[in-house]
């Protein structure tokens, strides 16, 4: 999930990746309806056309042949979204067996594991020397990495995944405006 959200951050910006991130409830729907035998209802149906739809008017794949976005993006941000909606359906099926903070810890701590040989900090260790790296790592670190998977964890334990993961789509709305108006994204309309 990391490495294909990150590389589609690089290659065009904060604001596409975090929409296409944000297909995940799509796969999550679906996963669910296989896995758990969670309905799928004609509320979740409008929910994920919308989702969709909305995507696609981000992105501008709508109108088609306005799209400026490479391919492999597209497919990397795809690929990020599957890779975030999995997190609700194994953590659903964890939350059954384990305490949500124990799921979330041993998440994270594989995360980690697998992250650190493709992140290349070694090649980056100047950057360290400065304090604001280390407040803004602190920053990803507690409040979007460990307070939003704690969170969510628990919510996982208390809802359906497809209704988490629909509900979860409403952090790309304050995604791309912190894109807007933080990192200048461009928003065309």
């Amino acid at each position: 999930f990391n490495w294909c959200y990150f590389t589609v951050m690089k290659q065009t910006s904060l604001s596409i990746a975090v929409v296409l991130l944000y297909t995940a409830p799509v796969f999550v729907t679906v996963l669910s309806k296989y896995f758990f035998q969670e309905a799928i209802t004609s509320r979740k149906i409008t929910s994920l056309v919308l989702t969709i739809f909305g995507c696609s008017l981000a992105i501008q794949l709508i109108p088609i042949g306005n799209m400026q976005i490479p391919f492999i993006s597209i497919v990397l941000g795809l690929l990020s979204a599957f890779f975030c909606g999995l997190y609700s359906i194994i953590g659903k099926q964890v939350s059954r067996h384990y305490n949500f903070l124990t799921t979330t810890v041993y998440a994270l701590c594989m995360g980690s594991i697998f992250i650190l040989p493709t992140s290349q900090l070694w090649e980056k260790t100047e950057a360290f020397q400065s304090a604001e790296v280390w407040l803004n790592i602190g920053g990803i670190v507690i409040i979007s990495t460990i307070g939003a998977y704690t969170l969510y964890t628990f919510g996982l334990t208390r809802i359906e995944s497809s209704k988490a993961a629909i509900l979860g789509a409403m952090e790309p709305m304050i995604a791309v405006l912190i894109g807007v108006i933080i990192f200048n994204d461009n928003l065309q309309f």
